[in-house]
């Protein structure tokens, strides 16, 4: 037909326009039919069996990989900002000099870095990817990616935070991560409450970590005793238990008094978990009698508040040789030997010095009015 509207092009002008008609269909269809012939070069081989998984069969797409670089440039460029404590905690580089711990308790230290830290995310949306990193205890900063989907108010111990609450469960090993948006700005930071890892605001943790500073400094005056962090040697002895480490204290003081020893990671106040600063500040101020729970040399024990021990009676050191690993510990001739682990120690001296030399138990030692532990390391 198309050959046929070719041989009539020289009639009239009226149908001439009718053949132009004819001839445009005729070049779409030809183009069409072209078209559909010709084999599709793009066309996809084949499947043929593989012995790869569904995901390295992903990997292998140059835009996924893309992906995972972006987030692994995201996390280099928080390291900075994300430090490990001596006591094996993650820190967060919060304002100019003081960083932030989370975990099962707020607290604020001090730091010499000289780098800005990262600014706070001044309107949150509702919905968006962030990242919490923190560091292991080989100093490796570790990631997780996760998506928040709003905030709740949440109650922890006496401090009502806001929480950002994301679509995956957080592992007890991110506990005091610092939670960043994708351009690396402050969103919160991850805290022990209850039996969660939950991520607070940066408002709520600052206002968290300002009231229980001021409860662990009051608990420290009331009952004579230091609240130190635990650092990863004692967290070992303590099997990675959360709760108040006590650190020196008064050998005459009211923790001394309820039998408690330096060393001791009190887990529970009146079976509240984790214990806080604040319960145990008002069991210690009340009349009636409270228990709490306290893990000592790995061991779980129940300590009744209220009921005065006896100060505990030890063996003095007459002796201590500067070349021996006892006196390397910070044992010194004078100090007194209350406990070796769970034990009292052997009134023999020589026993007690062999025994000393030889346990991989805390020590706790009591030098004139002031108690403190120790771990005796190993060569």
């Amino acid at each position: 037909m198309c050959a046929l509207v070719r041989r009539n092009a020289g009639e009239s002008g009226r149908v001439r326009r009718r053949n132009l008609g004819f001839l445009a269909l005729c070049a779409a269809a030809t183009l069409a039919i072209g078209l559909l012939a010709r084999p599709n070069s793009t066309a996809e081989a084949p499947m043929v069996a593989s012995d790869e998984s569904p995901l390295q069969q992903l990997t292998r797409d140059a835009e996924l990989r893309q992906q995972a670089d972006y987030i692994a440039s995201v996390r280099d460029g928080l390291a900075p900002h994300v430090l490990r404590l001596s006591s094996g905690e993650t820190a967060i580089h919060w304002d100019a000099g003081r960083a932030l711990v989370g975990g099962a308790h707020l607290r604020s230290v001090m730091i010499s870095d000289t780098l800005p830290p990262p600014k706070p995310v001044e309107a949150p949306a509702s919905i968006a990817w962030v990242v919490a990193a923190a560091r292991n205890e080989q100093d490796s900063l570790i990631a997780i990616l996760a998506m928040t989907g709003g905030t709740a108010q949440l109650q922890c111990g006496d401090v009502r935070y806001r929480e950002i609450v994301l679509n995956t469960q957080l592992p007890p090993t991110m506990r005091g991560a610092g939670l960043f948006s994708l351009g690396g700005r402050r969103r919160g930071i991850l805290i022990d409450c209850g039996s969660r890892v939950v991520a607070v605001d940066v408002a709520s943790a600052n206002r968290g970590a300002a009231h229980l500073s001021s409860a662990t400094h009051a608990l420290e005056e009331s009952i004579d005793v230091d609240l130190p962090p635990m650092d990863s040697a004692w967290r070992i002895v303590h099997r990675g238990a959360a709760g108040m480490f006590l650190g020196q204290m008064r050998a005459a003081g009211r923790a001394a008094a309820w039998g408690l020893l330096p060393g001791d990671l009190i887990v529970a106040v009146d079976d509240s978990t984790p214990a806080s600063p604040e319960r145990l500040l008002e069991a210690a101020r009340s009349s009636q009698r409270h228990a709490i729970v306290l893990s000592r040399s790995g061991s779980t024990q129940r300590v009744v508040l209220g009921a005065p021990h006896q100060l505990l009676a030890g063996a003095a050191i007459p002796v201590a040789d500067s070349t021996t690993r006892i006196y390397r510990a910070g044992i010194r001739a004078g100090d007194v030997v209350v406990r070796i682990g769970s034990a009292e120690p052997p009134r023999n001296v020589q026993t007690l010095l062999q025994q000393l030399d030889t346990t991989s138990a805390p020590v706790v030692v009591r030098r004139g009015a002031i108690m403190f532990a120790l771990l005796i390391h190993r060569p």
